[in-house]
């Protein structure tokens, strides 16, 4: 039994998109509201370049890997690495968390280092997904966006985002990924969240379990349908609309149902 593979492949794991997909709607629901809506938005922006840089440059993988399964798509830039330095990087900047401090110093490097090793990626790849992962929550928190923007002016930023990132999906010519997902869960949570930011609640126990079970419950079954629906671009953008818009208005269910729900 290798258990040097075994140590790089659970390494890896904690690279995958998806994982960072179900974690950033549970610390909306379980942490904080507004870092949580501000962490979905940075990741989804992050993953949607991540797929154009992909799709558009088409650079191709190592022609032979240690992975059980053939790593999919093309290679610049690291999926794994980007997903996992956006998540820790912004976590980093915007709370004083010393945990997730410290995540985002060990582990993006350490899944950089494990898509190398079970030969994913070539080490341009891994470098591209540590700069983009990582300058991306930094350019916005020093840039301060979208500073200056309200009302009515705020819906229509992000309704021309998701639509102009869903629109690219039609003219990068290698295809286009998981954008339609990208897209659709960026308005979604921001629907989501604009419905929810009218209820304050309690901090009921009862009330985070159901948070919890619903979050859980549209993150996951909405990812896997829009990700069945991908060949269908409108159908999975519209899924993830949905099902994020649920897991993001949570709050306001559950205050319309008359549970405590945690508002940090």
């Amino acid at each position: 039994m290798d258990y040097t593979y075994m140590f790089w492949t659970a390494i890896t794991f904690l690279g995958d998109y998806r994982l960072y997909s179900i974690l950033t709607p549970l610390i909306y629901i379980a942490f904080n509201r507004e870092i949580g809506f501000k962490l979905m938005v940075t990741y989804m922006i992050s993953m949607y370049i991540n797929q154009v840089f992909k799709y558009w440059l088409m650079l191709p993988r190592p022609i032979h890997s240690l992975l059980v399964a053939e790593a999919e798509g093309y290679g610049f830039p690291s999926g794994h690495t980007q997903a996992s330095s956006t998540f820790w990087g912004f976590l980093a900047l915007n709370t004083r968390l010393k945990a997730a401090r410290l995540a985002a110093i060990i582990l993006p490097p350490l899944i950089a280092y494990s898509r190398i090793y079970l030969q994913a990626h070539y080490l341009i790849d891994v470098v591209g997904g540590l700069v983009l992962g990582y300058g991306l929550p930094l350019a916005i928190n020093v840039l301060k966006i979208p500073r200056g923007i309200a009302g009515w002016s705020i819906h229509i930023l992000y309704a021309g985002c998701s639509i102009a990132m869903a629109y690219t999906s039609t003219i990068i010519p290698g295809g286009y990924g998981y954008i339609p997902i990208a897209s659709g869960s960026l308005i979604g949570a921001y629907v989501g969240y604009t419905i929810s930011r009218r209820h304050k609640a309690g901090t009921g126990r009862l009330g985070r379990v159901l948070a919890a079970i619903i979050v859980l419950t549209a993150s996951i079954g909405g990812y896997f349908l829009a990700a069945k629906l991908i060949s269908t671009l409108i159908l999975s953008y519209i899924t993830s609309i949905v099902f994020t818009a649920i897991a993001f208005s949570t709050p306001a269910l559950c205050s319309r149902l008359n549970y405590d729900y945690p508002n940090y």
